[in-house]
């Protein structure tokens, strides 16, 4: 049987355990949701660098194009060149595509959270033409 003060310093060592175990959770919780954030805003920047190419060009850059590597828009596309319009790397557990043609993009990714306070209802989202972000469950 337990004394009474084997007994405190157990109960003590089962709150510290789970209140560790619930910090952790939170931890992972908002990383994922920080990572959520930075993607939307990514795709957000590239599609606002984008109308900007079209703007100078009246055209989009063609393509089909893996985000998560080092991404460069420039006056000549997606390659190097001499004034940039966007340069990043989109950083996500799934994949990141630009499909374009020279009419009109889709940017596609996926997240790992859904945002309703934010109109993003699913984790599969979409950056189009007009700067419309849409997420969906398929």
């Amino acid at each position: 049987m337990l004394t009474t003060l084997q007994r405190i310093r157990l109960y003590a060592l089962l709150i510290a355990v789970m209140v560790i175990f619930v910090g952790i959770l939170f931890n992972v919780q908002a990383r994922s949701k920080l990572r959520d954030i930075r993607l939307v805003s990514q795709a957000r920047s590239l599609s606002y660098a984008l109308e900007s190419y079209y703007t100078d060009y009246l055209r989009y850059p063609a393509g089909n194009l893996n985000l998560k590597s080092d991404t460069v828009l420039t006056e000549n596309g997606f390659a190097d060149g001499s004034h940039p319009y966007f340069r990043g790397i989109f950083k996500s557990f799934y994949a990141v595509t630009y499909q374009g043609t020279e009419e009109g993009y889709v940017i596609r990714f996926r997240l790992s959270n859904t945002w309703p306070s934010e109109g993003l209802h699913g984790v599969h989202c979409t950056v189009r033409t007009d700067y419309t972000v849409s997420c969906g469950r398929s």
